[in-house]
Order: structure tokens, then sequence, then C-alpha cells
């Protein structure tokens, strides 16, 4: 066919415009027009990169807010870590290790697979038993001198909270003869 003939191609371009399938009515507008000089087939084209143009700026205001959304999230989260990692610290300074340990646990709910949590747990651990040691000490030294009083007695409640008991204490017997020689 001539240049200027009518061709197939601009009806089935028209059809996929109108459908919304861009990249059919795309393909299919590109191939008439450089086969064809006709007007309608320019004014489809014209459409055509309209509507492009619409679905594009769409796609790019839903990436924008995607991305707004994204960092929004990112900010509170690092807010969130920022906030529980002062907590922990304070609470680890002041020996506070029962809430250390619950800012510990929302700093890995928060940001799992950190590796700094880890490190951060370790010396958690190791500061608990320090402690716990250190009172189990003075109360061990205090009770063989005979001397609980109100320091003492608070060191073994604050043992009794490090190691978060809340069972009665145990009553040992010594059957009777047995230290007798």
């Amino acid at each position: 066919m001539s240049r200027g003939g009518r061709l197939g191609a601009g009806p089935y371009g028209n059809k996929a415009l109108a459908n919304d399938n861009l990249e059919i009515a795309d393909r299919t507008l590109g191939l008439a027009a450089a086969l064809s000089d006709a007007p309608a087939i320019d004014e489809s084209l014209k459409k055509l990169r309209q509507q492009q143009s619409q679905v594009n700026a769409k796609a790019r205001a839903e990436r924008e807010k995607r991305r707004q959304r994204s960092e929004a999230a990112r900010q509170s989260k690092n807010r969130l870590i920022n906030e529980q990692l002062k907590k922990y610290r304070t609470a680890f300074v002041q020996k506070d290790f029962i809430s250390a340990r619950k800012h510990l646990k929302a700093l890995q709910k928060a940001d799992p697979g950190n590796p700094k949590w880890k490190e951060l747990t370790t010396v958690l651990e190791q500061a608990t038993t320090d402690e716990v040691e250190r009172l189990f000490d003075s109360g061990v030294s205090a009770y063989s001198r005979g001397h609980l009083n109100k320091r003492q007695h608070s060191g073994a409640r604050s043992l009794r909270s490090i190691l978060n008991t809340n069972r009665p204490r145990r009553t040992w017997s010594v059957p009777s003869g047995y230290w007798t020689s």
C-alpha cells in the first residue's frame, strides 16, 4: 500500500488505546505512523503519549509515596532504637539488669539480626553474673559474721530480683547425728 493509503494498524492501535493497553497501542500506532502520514494516526499517537505521560506521572507519584513511607518508617525505627538503647544504657549503668534486659529485648524486636544486640546480651549476662556473685559473696560474708543488717538483707532481695525468682526459700534439714564423729 501507499504511504497515504488506509491501513489496518490504525484501528487496532485505537482499540488498544481505548482499552488502556498502552504497550500494544504504542507498537501498533508506531508502526502505523511509520507506514502512513494519516492525521488520525498522528492524533491517536498524541493521545497515546498523553496517556503514557499520565501513567508515568502516576507511577512516579506512587513510587515517591512509597519512598516517603519507607523513609518515615526507617526514621521511626531509628528513633525507637535510639530511645531503647538510651534506656538500656541507663538501666545498665544503674545496675537495673531487669530493665536493661527488657530494653534489650525491645531492641532485638525492633532490629532483629543486628549483631550489636548479641554483644550487648553477652555484656549484660556477664554483668548480671558478676553482680550475683558479688551479692552472694557479700551475703555469705555477712551471714558468717552474724551481721545481716538492712543493707545485706536488701542485697539478698536484690539478688532474688536479679535472678527473678519469686519462689519461697528452700529449707534444708540435716539428719541428726550427721555432723558427729
